[in-house]
């Protein structure tokens, strides 16, 4: 086993999966109307208690999205994938930030203030 190989349990797979939904859903209702299951189901989908069907499954990626499928297959790439991403979209942001602070002729770094920070309230 390579040091990128990673052996999980059923049980850990159920836990991953668990914390992802808790992550992607309001509550247990919530995910039981979007994946057409009771929602004592999803509950324990949701606690990580029991994986779900494999028709279940195919049924939370579809709703939630491939990264879930992606993440209980390949953890530790999905992660280091996932990582780079938000690394990425925060040096955009960053930039947008910097360019919307030069056009407004605020010097780099320094926050807007809002009105309601000051106590001025808005009319």
């Amino acid at each position: 086993m390579t040091d990128m190989q990673m052996h999980f349990t059923e049980n850990d797979l159920s836990e991953m999966l668990g914390t992802m939904l808790r992550q992607r859903t309001a509550s247990a209702k919530d995910l039981a109307h979007r994946i057409r299951v009771d929602p004592r189901a999803a509950e324990g989908y949701r606690a990580g208690r029991h994986l779900p069907p494999l028709p279940v499954f195919f049924r939370i990626v579809g709703a939630l999205g491939d990264d879930i499928r992606e993440a209980l297959q390949n953890p530790v790439e999905t992660h280091a994938r996932l990582t780079a991403e938000i690394d990425a979209a925060e040096r955009a942001a960053a930039e947008k930030r910097r360019i919307r602070d030069a056009l407004a002729g605020r010097p780099a770094g320094v926050e807007a203030v809002s009105p309601a920070s000051e106590g001025v309230q808005a009319r």
